[in-house]
């Protein structure tokens, strides 16, 4: 039976578990220790476990302030008989409405507190050997917008041949959603071995310069616009009429709108 009170607790104690934590802002942190003032630190919230150590759900960057400046206690809010998946469940929620954070901690943390669509992206990533972190994928939102929108067979497909054609190191969100638009919105058309080995034939660093020429020359108004006109065109592309995907350019659509 899950169990809640308050304590002053010592605040050498208090313990993180990065499953279920967001990364520290250092500046954050300095700026705390700083311009300390008792009366703003607040309650901490965390979690006692089994074995009786204390783990914070809510206060990372404020308990580690403390530590910094040699306080020995701090008034806590102590939760009993949480699982893992609950601590994680505690900290989206503290979490959800603060300014900006980070997706790839809220990814993390999801994941440990089982959200289904979570953990859907997470096995389709970690089959291509994946990882969602901030020197890995960066865009983990972007992907699960994906699969809200467009289901998990066409993001399974769709991150499966932006892959196989431009190196898991080259994924960027808002392609990857753009890439999925393109495959739904053609998918009875489209032939995927025709497309894949045709984005195979770019490399990304071309796809980015013809990025910018689309810019520079003002026939689109963003990076995305351009990106979808580059997949019509590549693949397209010496195939007989017919088996052409039907596309108007981006200015034509404007003016007939």
């Amino acid at each position: 039976m899950q169990k809640k009170y308050y304590d002053n607790l010592k605040v050498r104690q208090l313990k993180i578990d990065q499953q279920v934590q967001g990364s520290l802002q250092v500046k954050r942190v300095n700026s705390i220790v700083q311009n300390y003032d008792p009366k703003f630190i607040g309650t901490i919230i965390v979690s006692k476990r089994a074995n009786g150590e204390y783990y914070v759900m809510d206060g990372y960057h404020r308990s580690t302030s403390l530590k910094r400046l040699g306080i020995e206690e701090v008034y806590c809010e102590v939760h009993e008989n949480l699982s893992l998946e609950d601590e994680a469940q505690y900290y989206l929620a503290y979490n959800k409405h603060r300014k900006n954070p980070k997706a790839v901690d809220d990814y993390k943390v999801s994941l440990t507190a089982g959200v289904v669509e979570v953990v859907t992206v997470n096995r389709i990533l970690s089959e291509l050997n994946i990882e969602v972190s901030e020197s890995g994928f960066r865009s983990p939102r972007k992907a699960l917008e994906v699969l809200r929108t467009y289901g998990l067979g066409i993001t399974k497909k769709t991150i499966e041949i932006y892959v196989i054609a431009w190196g898991k190191k080259n994924l960027i969100g808002k392609y990857i959603k753009e890439l999925a638009k393109f495959i739904n919105d053609n998918e009875e058309q489209i032939d995927f071995t025709i497309l894949t080995n045709k984005m195979k034939k770019y490399k990304f660093n071309e796809i980015d310069e013809l990025i910018n020429k689309y810019l520079i020359s003002r026939s689109v108004n963003s990076a995305v616009k351009a990106f979808e006109a580059i997949l019509y065109n590549i693949y397209n592309h010496g195939l007989p009429k017919e088996k052409r995907l039907e596309y108007t350019p981006f200015r034509k659509k404007a003016m007939n709108e």
